[in-house]
């Protein structure tokens, strides 16, 4: 008898599961996971049970509002980080984000800022 179990049913790690959206990196780390915008389906929510999912503010082939459309069509409830340059107004970005659906679950990283001091959440 086989004493492993299949992913599946695989005992949940204490480490947490990322998932990235439309950011090309590698999938080397684990618990990290990469893919593009159009393989964002239920299917791979349930293969990678992500803990949080992560994607940039704009890029040259998606903006946040594209992936948090899809993140609601599909039914995600976990969290959710999107990464923007240092912006005037950033509260002002996560709140018109956290107003398409994913309300609290959402919360914005402003990237090279050094302000931590800003009330944005952080990764």
């Amino acid at each position: 008898m086989n004493d492993t179990l299949p992913p599946a049913y695989a005992e949940p790690s204490d480490e947490p599961r990322l998932l990235i959206v439309g950011m090309d990196l590698a999938n080397a780390i684990d618990g990290v996971a990469s893919i593009s915008l159009n393989a964002l389906t239920p299917s791979i929510i349930a293969q990678h049970q992500p803990d949080v999912i992560l994607f940039a503010l704009f890029s040259p082939m998606q903006d946040a509002i594209s992936v948090i459309e899809r993140l609601e069509l599909i039914g995600y409830g976990g969290h959710i980080r999107v990464i923007c340059p240092v912006l005037p107004k950033p509260a002002l970005v996560e709140a018109e984000l956290r107003a398409l659906g994913p309300g609290l679950r959402l919360s914005v990283i402003v990237a090279g800022s050094g302000d931590h001091t800003s009330g944005l959440s952080r990764l």
